[in-house]
């Protein structure tokens, strides 16, 4: 899993951190083990009543899954790869890497996803985790 450098986040970027160190409460955004959360200060992440440093925290891949949750609709065109339109943006799938069409950049994790979308709109992608 990679671990995150803060000068690839941004302000909302989501991030994850594996419970399995600590627990603080209860979270609405638990999945299979995982904590998710939106990045929130460049040095600490507060969550209830606890500090965590970037070192505790890594990347979520981007799948499939992920880009349906990003509002992300399926296509599958004349090229017989899979891509997928998220609000204008086309992100494909082409020898097992996804790759932003415009910009022909590979993205690997969620929170590449999101800065592209922002760079692209300067709005925030809305996902539902």
């Amino acid at each position: 899993m990679k671990k995150l450098d803060v000068n690839d986040l941004m302000i909302g970027n989501w991030i994850k951190h594996d419970p399995s160190e600590w627990s603080y409460r209860n979270n609405d955004n638990v999945d299979l083990g995982n904590i998710y959360f939106q990045w929130e200060d460049r040095d600490w992440v507060a969550l209830g009543e606890c500090t965590l440093s970037i070192e505790a925290l890594s990347a979520i891949p981007l799948t499939e899954e992920i880009l349906l949750k990003c509002e992300g609709s399926l296509f599958i065109g004349y090229k017989h790869f899979k891509s997928y339109n998220i609000k204008g943006m086309e992100i494909n799938f082409i020898d097992d890497k996804w790759i932003e069409y415009v910009s022909c950049v590979e993205i690997k994790y969620l929170h590449e996803l999101q800065n592209i979308y922002y760079w692209r709109t300067k709005k925030h992608l809305q996902i539902k985790l």
